[in-house]
């Protein structure tokens, strides 16, 4: 429908969705297309949701890029810090023994029936 607003966002999200649905994804359009969803996101409300973070943290770990994503997530978390995907993303890619074990429970006894935690966290 032409009448969608900014549905120049929609367009983009569903070119990152179909290619990641992909097989094998091609992983360096995927991070061109979120890095250009995240601008648009931007330009047109002056932040991102929570999701588009973990998209892009997503897109770096599925570039084998761990050391970059870490930090993406420690920084998306300023931003979101009660975003119980991106402090599992963040949990699971920490080196720091401290920061893993105060995330692990924190995760543990505030969200202990969230999927990823459940899944993720054992």
């Amino acid at each position: 429908d032409p009448n969608i607003p900014n549905r120049h966002l929609l367009y983009l999200y569903q070119a990152y969705s179909d290619n990641i649905i992909k097989h094998v994804p091609d992983t360096a359009f995927q991070a061109a297309c979120i890095h250009v969803l995240f601008e648009e996101f931007i330009d047109t409300y002056n932040t991102a949701p929570a999701v588009i973070l973990i998209f892009m943290g997503e897109t770096l770990m599925g570039q084998n890029n761990k050391i970059v994503a870490a930090e993406h997530f420690k920084m998306s978390l300023k931003y979101y810090p009660e975003s119980v995907p991106l402090l599992v993303y963040r949990w699971q890619l920490t080196d720091d023994a401290a920061e893993k074990e105060q995330l692990y429970k924190k995760l543990k006894k505030e969200h202990p029936n969230h999927w990823m935690v459940q899944m993720m966290l054992k």
